[in-house]
């Protein structure tokens, strides 16, 4: 709705053609065809790693490029680490890189420590995405996903919370008039009494 607001129209499609018109950008998609001042095209990003490292035994995934690594950030080659953007299946953000460099120095230094906090967990990575208003998640973002995950729970084990930032500081101080929230989805524990 934000976009909407300022004017934006998202249009998520397969694109049959691209073609400027009368100085505007003209898209077929979906079976429509529609006129945009811009055109703002994601991509996304892929791992980009040299085929030489073949020749140390790293293995790297045939879908997106990326080495694959362990839970300890270690390639299929004895003592060598691999850490951000180049692993396979990660999410491409800076606060993702930099917690894989300090797992990969960590157990490259000190290879016999073995406890939680050496091992990768992206299930607990935080994530955003830096729009107006911005988006941020950790952990399982919806109902659907937790009783996906966690098909053994019956529905009534899941309650989510929400409300509105409207009362919050920064909203406050900033004079925000958008309809931002917060939600939480709660595994509840049924042994606890009420």
């Amino acid at each position: 709705r934000a976009f909407e607001d300022d004017g934006i129209d998202v249009v998520a499609a397969d694109v049959d053609s691209i073609d400027t018109v009368d100085g505007k950008i003209r898209v077929a998609a979906g079976g429509a065809t529609r006129d945009f001042d811009r055109l703002l095209v994601a991509t996304g990003r892929k791992p980009v790693v040299p085929h030489s490292l073949a020749g140390l035994g790293v293995a790297v995934d045939a879908g997106d490029g990326g080495i694959v690594v362990n839970k300890r950030t270690l390639a299929c080659a004895p003592h060598v680490y691999a850490a951000g953007d180049c692993i396979t299946k990660v999410p491409r953000f800076t606060h993702v890189a930099g917690f894989h460099g300090y797992l990969a120095a960590r157990n490259a230094l000190l290879p016999g420590v073995d406890d939680a906090s050496a091992t990768l967990d992206i299930a607990r990575m935080p994530r955003v995405t830096f729009t107006a208003p911005e988006v941020g998640s950790v952990g399982i973002a919806d109902i659907d996903t937790a009783k996906a995950n966690f098909p053994h729970l019956s529905g009534d084990r899941f309650d989510v919370l929400k409300w509105t930032t409207e009362k919050n500081d920064r909203a406050l101080a900033e004079n925000e008039d958008d309809d931002a929230y917060i939600e939480l989805v709660l595994l509840l524990d049924k042994t606890k009494a009420s």
